[in-house]
């Protein structure tokens, strides 16, 4: 008698491995020779895995081939998108270096303006006499 392993769903995850006697001797048929394997069966069978493996390495070769296309189409459009933003952001630099020169300009007239306005108080506190309260 064999014994074999208990299904999968059979076992909890605390369960220990149950094992159930094979009753039945692998389920032939009381009349049936077994034919024993000959090397060419062998051969055959190892023949045919490799051919499957070929098969499914071409598969994976194929799809890894249209990854690769699909990141190159990718990388195509970043890099297209990062151009455009890099002509943005030399055209905000652009802007900013301007209202820089602006501001530079502007903050020497207000000094001008400044100073020429304190002028002007001084001369007109010199200009008016104090007035004397009536008397």
């Amino acid at each position: 008698m064999r014994w074999l392993i208990a299904p999968r769903e059979w076992l909890t995850p605390n369960a220990v491995h149950r094992v159930v006697p094979d009753v039945h001797g692998g389920c032939r048929m009381s009349d049936e020779k077994p034919v024993p394997e000959t090397f060419d069966t062998i051969a055959a069978k190892i023949d045919a895995l490799g051919r499957s493996i070929d098969a499914r390495f071409a598969q994976v070769d194929k799809r890894f081939a249209q990854v690769d296309k699909r990141l190159d189409e990718t990388k195509t459009q970043l890099l297209i998108e990062i151009e455009a933003v890099n002509v943005n952001v030399t055209r905000v630099y652009d802007a900013i270096i301007t209202q820089q020169a602006k501001n530079e300009a502007n903050d020497k007239a207000h000094e001008g303006f400044v100073k020429r306005l304190e002028d002007h108080d001084v001369r007109l506190l010199v200009l008016e006499k104090p007035r004397l309260p009536p008397s």
